[in-house]
Order: C-alpha cells, then structure tokens, then sequence
C-alpha cells in the first residue's frame, strides 16, 4: 500500500501536488473552459447583487466527448487509481464552478457531504479537485478529517431524509479536525464525496475556476439515496439494487 492510499484511507483526502503541469494542465483548463462554453441541464448561476459570481455546472451528459482526451491520456488516472487502491477505474461526471468575489461580504460554501445525494457507496470513490488560480489557505477547500467514515448528514437542497443536521462547524472549529492547504493551479486534492466538506470565501477581487472530476473503482456500490438539485442525470437514470456493484452505460472505464 503506497502512503497516498493509506492517507487517502484514513482521511478521506490527500493532496497531489504539481498533479498536473505543463501540456496537460493546458489540456485540463480547455475541459474546464469546454464546460462554461457548453452549459448541461445542471447548470445554475447562483449570483446575487454585488455578491460576486457564482456560476455551477454538473453532470454535462455531453461533457465527456469535450473531455474524452485528456481523461484517457492524463497522467492524472495513473494518480488518482493508484491513491484509491483499484485494478479498474471508471469516470462518473465532472462539475465545474466559477467565482469572482463581489462587493458584499464573502460567503462560504456551507459544510456538506456529496454522497448524501449520490446513490453510490463504498471505499473506492473519489472527487479530484483542482483550481486553475492561485488559492490561498483563507480561502481553500477545507475537510474534516476522517468524516468519510460516516455518519451521512442531510444534504441541503434534498428533501428530508431522516439523516442527522450538518454540524454547526462554523461555530466550533476548534472541536473539528479540520484540513487544507494554499494551492497553486496544477495541484490537486482528492477526497472521497463522503467527506465533510466547505469552501473558504472567494474575497473581492479574487477569481477561482475550479474542475472537479468524479471518479470509482472496483469497490463501489449502488445504494439508494435522495436525489438533490445537484443529482445528475446519470444517477437518475440507473436502475440497480442495493449492493450491486455501480456500474452503467453513461459511465467511462478509462484505460
């Protein structure tokens, strides 16, 4: 076992840096550039007043044919299969975000977990997280190490679920193990969706576009949950049971 896995194991997220450089950092700004060209069915502005901009896309059904070359020939699969300890690896869906800080004061993206409306469970799951700007470490990507682990809490935007609230982590960082780091375009953070996570506030002046890829392996499994605004249709769609591995024809295995 190499000391990304076991760290990805035990935390739930590991940082990669200088994951990408060069050509393929290039290749991976024109996906995330191909997806604000292209907006999906998912796509939401979430700009208000002068509070900046907040752009989101998820789940882009086309968004793997503007993506198909660099997912296949990226070192970056090499990485993120080696970290998740898995023979085989397929691509579920990407999401991008784009902000701009505004006037009025900086918001945080609130404290959540992505599995709670994602039908999927298991070890081998992983989001790739990467920012083609410069974030400092007031503003970063911020976990609750080991919150992986469970318990699941409600997602906000789903209906209720009988899941317990997100703690109030805000209010008592002090009490949580909390990681993140400063990174500079080509790093990456992979973390697995099903732990606690938030972002720091893009301030004024600040700019962070932002690629986040989606990916499984061997030890994933179909486990049925709520679907949440951000549910993308290649979950709605799938018609397994629970247990059975995740896998579907809207899904990529990647050489």
């Amino acid at each position: 076992m190499t000391e990304q896995q076991t760290t990805f194991e035990r935390d739930g997220v590991v940082r990669i840096p200088a994951a990408l450089t060069g050509h393929w950092l290039d290749e991976a700004r024109k996906c995330f550039e191909w997806s604000i060209a292209h907006p999906g069915p998912r796509s939401s502005n979430y700009t208000k007043g002068d509070s900046g901009t907040f752009y989101v896309d998820t789940g882009n059904p086309e968004a793997f044919d503007g993506y198909a070359t660099f997912l296949e020939r990226a070192p970056l699969k090499d990485r993120v299969r080696e970290a998740m300890g898995t023979r085989e690896l397929w691509f579920a869906f990407e999401q991008v975000f784009f902000k701009e800080g505004g006037a009025e004061k900086a918001q945080r993206t609130a404290w959540h977990q992505d599995t709670s409306y994602l039908s999927f469970d298991g070890p081998h799951l992983a989001v790739l997280w990467m920012s083609f700007d410069p974030v400092p470490r007031e503003s970063a990507l911020e976990f609750v190490r080991g919150s992986h682990k469970g318990p699941l809490y409600e997602q906000r935007g789903v209906a209720t679920t009988g899941l317990p609230t997100v703690p109030r982590i805000e209010d008592a960082r002090d009490r949580f193990d909390i990681l993140g780091w400063a990174t500079e375009p080509g790093d990456a953070l992979m973390f697995h969706p099903s732990i606690l996570h938030g972002g720091g506030p893009t301030r004024s002046g600040q700019r962070r576009r932002t690629l986040s890829l989606r990916f499984f392996g061997d030890k994933a499994f179909y486990l049925q949950r709520q679907f949440g605004k951000d549910t993308p249709e290649c979950f709605r769609e799938l018609r397994l049971e629970n247990g059975q591995p995740f896998r579907g024809e809207a899904f990529r295995a990647l050489p």
